[in-house]
């Protein structure tokens, strides 16, 4: 009798299995997001969002719904909303199939968007289960919309990809920066601590990276140059790979390309003095000459000291000009040195009394670089 009962048991267990699901969420019935535009209404201050989303056409199928705004094999639709998910619900009803964001590679800010505050958009999007951490943020000078309709008309078959190369580039050039959604939201719930994001504007038939969007808490308050995010990886201490020309200082009009790296992590000391945050960082860098002129004697140390000398002046300068620019003109912490000076404090109250959030703009920087230049690297002349 047991035997038969638990024969029984199992065989309808057996049966569940080859059931399905008459509500499952298939890739037949949904749409899965490329990359999400958020642009502000211009026209209806009441209606303040622009929602733009891309769509890859399946090709074994017809399209439904309404008309896309370009013929490529990717469909953008846009609706103006009074929040993210109100815009979200309009396209899902709009449309003949269910939005999915698993999928999402970016999601475009406008700058007007960015300069009003961000916060209430990334609040939105986290509490969608669907929203990959990963997913890259980008700000554009241009509208969301353009950058989206830049992309799907860019001939990439797979414009995630497209998306990737914007920001990955920092691998190997050090004029990009990795900044995805789960960063840029724990930085602006931060209260130590603001962030950044890559800046982008659509010119001509391409989209360009022009640097940093700054942010201070949830507002963009400014952007630096595509160069200055060589500084940034360096503070950091993520810069893979860049390439920086210096004046030779044997030769007259003539120029070194010196490919660099980081030799070592960078340090960052603060102080407080006279109410005044006094900041001193050590970079430690690693060089190759990759050409210079013909007359460039690579077997001198005296000849290979002068150049380190000069790439020293170079990157000291360009990171002392960063540091302050963000600091006095945008009063940004990125770096979070309110934090790095809070382990010196042995209470809260302590850290409080100083104000470091009032007296971060007149901070003073001190900025130490080391460059070394390899003697084994295999030299090309120009």
């Amino acid at each position: 009798m047991i035997k038969k009962f638990i024969i029984g048991f199992v065989l309808i267990l057996f049966l569940f299995t080859l059931t399905g699901c008459y509500d499952a969420n298939t890739i037949e019935n949904s749409y899965y997001i490329v990359a999400l535009g958020i642009d502000l209404n211009e026209d209806n201050p009441d209606i303040p969002y622009h929602i733009s989303i891309q769509i890859a056409k399946n090709k074994s199928s017809s399209e439904s719904g309404g008309g896309s705004s370009q013929s490529s094999a990717y469909s953008i639709y846009s609706v103006d909303a009074e929040s993210l998910n109100s815009g979200i619900s309009i396209l899902n009803n709009y449309l003949d199939k269910k939005i999915n964001l698993s999928h999402c590679s970016a999601i475009i800010l406008s700058e007007s968007l960015a300069r009003r505050g961000i916060g209430d958009i990334l609040k939105a999007l986290s509490n969608d289960h669907e929203v990959r951490p990963n997913s890259y943020i980008l700000i554009s000078s241009n509208k969301a919309e353009d950058v989206l309709d830049k992309v799907a008309n860019s001939g990439e078959e797979f414009s995630s990809r497209f998306y990737e190369y914007i920001i990955n580039s920092f691998d190997y050039t050090g004029y990009s920066v990795e900044t995805t959604f789960n960063k840029i939201l724990s930085e602006i719930n931060d209260t130590l601590g603001d962030t950044i994001a890559i800046y982008t504007s659509v010119s001509g038939d391409s989209i360009q990276n022009q640097g940093l969007a700054i942010f201070k808490d949830d507002r963009m308050v400014g952007h630096t140059s595509a160069i200055d995010s060589i500084g940034y990886l360096l503070l950091v201490n993520k810069l893979e790979e860049s390439n920086i020309t210096i004046t030779n200082p044997l030769e007259d009009n003539s120029k070194i390309d010196l490919e660099i790296g980081i030799m070592k992590d960078c340090n960052k000391d603060v102080e407080i003095i006279n109410n005044t945050p006094y900041i001193d960082i050590d970079i430690h860098v690693s060089a190759h000459i990759a050409s210079s002129g013909d007359n460039f004697d690579y077997t001198s140390s005296e000849n290979i000291h002068k150049v380190e000398e000069i790439a020293e002046k170079y990157i000291k300068n360009l990171i002392t000009d960063f540091l302050y620019k963000i600091s006095k003109e945008y009063d940004a912490d990125i770096f979070n040195f309110e934090n790095l000076y809070s382990t010196k404090c042995l209470t809260n109250k302590e850290l409080e009394d100083v104000h470091f959030d009032k007296i971060y703009k007149d901070s003073v920087f001190n900025v130490n670089v080391d460059v070394s230049i390899s003697s084994t690297h295999l030299f090309e002349k120009e």
